[in-house]
This record gives structure tokens, C-alpha cells and sequence, in this order.
């Protein structure tokens, strides 16, 4: 146990990753889905600051992850999220280059926190 205790919302993000986590492609997908839901909900800080401390936990199991795309992600961790006290365009700068690398059909819009929105009848919006 560590010198401070998970908070619970942020157990439970880290519990939901772990579900996905062997799985390069889903594992990659809800990194990025979490990333759009901090970005969406930013102005929430109490919630940014659980979100931001649960995504550093995500990335930093990712050390020993048996793909070399999620293994990479890993030193984001300890290098670009070492406070979880920045500004949204930090933020931003941070995720936008793992959204485009990982995001297949993605516009430039779409990757400033719209995550994109199915039209209902099974087709995605159009690109």
C-alpha cells in the first residue's frame, strides 16, 4: 500500500483500464476515450485532478506491457504528467500527438475533445 490511498472514482477508472488493458487496440481506445472525457469535462477541477491522476497511473503500468505501441506510452507518465496542475492547452499539446498517431479517420476538429457521434443508424457522422 502506498504512503496515500486511491481516492475511489479513481480505483474504479484504474479497475475499468485493467479490463482493457491487455488488449493493444482496446487498451489504446480507452486511453484515448479517457483523454476526450478529461479534455470535455475540463472545467470540473476536482474531477480533471482525480482523472489526470488516474491517466498517470494508467500509462505508468504500461512500462512493461507486452506491445511496444503501449509500452511507448508509458514514459508519458513520469515526463508530461508529473503535476496534474497545468493549463487545457498543456493538456492538449500532450494528447493531440497520441490521438492523431492512434486515431484512424480523425479530423483535426474532432480531436479538440468531440468524441465522434454516431448518427444512430449504425453510420458515424460524416468526416
Amino acid at each position: 500500500i502506498g504512503c496515500m490511498a486511491a481516492e475511489p472514482a479513481a480505483d474504479a477508472d484504474f479497475a475499468a483500464f485493467l479490463i482493457v488493458r491487455k488488449n493493444r487496440d482496446a487498451c489504446i481506445h480507452w486511453l484515448l476515450t479517457y483523454c476526450q472525457a478529461i479534455e470535455r469535462e475540463w472545467s470540473d477541477a476536482e474531477l480533471r485532478r482525480r482523472r489526470l491522476a488516474s491517466l498517470r497511473r494508467c500509462l505508468a503500468s504500461l512500462a512493461e506491457h507486452a506491445h511496444a505501441d503501449c509500452r511507448e506510452l508509458a514514459p508519458l507518465a513520469p515526463r508530461m504528467l508529473h503535476s496534474t496542475d497545468f493549463d487545457e492547452r498543456h493538456f492538449l499539446n500532450l494528447v493531440l500527438p497520441i490521438e492523431r498517431r492512434h486515431s484512424r479517420g480523425l479530423r483535426d476538429d474532432e480531436l479538440h475533445g468531440a468524441i465522434s457521434v454516431s448518427t444512430g443508424d449504425g453510420r458515424a457522422s460524416a468526416a
